[in-house]
């Protein structure tokens, strides 16, 4: 616990949780800074954005053993910018912090919703499998809600198939 003048009340942080910070490599202009944070039973994986091609969708994917896993897609602003966007997923363990890669996403036909009228600043945040929700919205319980949806369903997946592969092995 913290002690002294102005200190009263204050708690660490996490309790004690696994976090990881760490500069995403990126591919072409800007930078992506990265924080994961363990909670209870998936990790909160946070992007900040800064200087990327503006008004762009990028995707950030995760390096499991020879294969790039994409993580959660996310859209800039108009000067380029992301100040958050966030998933919730198994991620240690799982990923290296120091390997995640962001690219702008090329995929024809993708699409996303680049604002609402919730005030946010023009930027989206999609979970991939998830629903797109506004990084700068003024209604964080709700979109939080939709990536922790997401995210659940994502978990339970995974859970289903980690059951299947016990019960049957030799299967993938």
């Amino acid at each position: 616990m913290p002690s002294g003048p102005g200190t009263q009340g204050l708690t660490r942080q996490g309790l004690d949780q696994q976090v990881a910070n760490a500069d995403a490599q990126v591919q072409g202009p800007g930078k992506v800074q990265l924080t994961v944070r363990a909670v209870n039973g998936l990790d909160m994986v946070e992007l900040d954005a800064t200087h990327l091609q503006p008004t762009t969708r990028y995707t950030a994917y995760g390096q499991h053993g020879n294969e790039q896993i994409p993580l959660l897609t996310f859209t800039t602003d108009p000067k380029g910018d992301t100040p958050q966007a966030l998933a919730f997923l198994q991620f240690f363990g799982v990923y290296n912090p120091t390997t995640l890669t962001v690219r702008p996403d090329t995929t024809s036909g993708a699409t996303g919703a680049t604002g609402s009228a919730n005030g946010d600043t023009g930027s989206t945040v999609t979970p991939v499998g998830g629903a797109a929700t506004g990084a700068g919205s003024t209604s964080r319980g709700r979109d939080t809600a939709l990536l922790i949806g997401g995210a659940l369903a994502a978990a339970g997946a995974v859970a289903a198939a980690r059951a299947r592969r016990a019960r049957h092995p030799q299967q993938p």
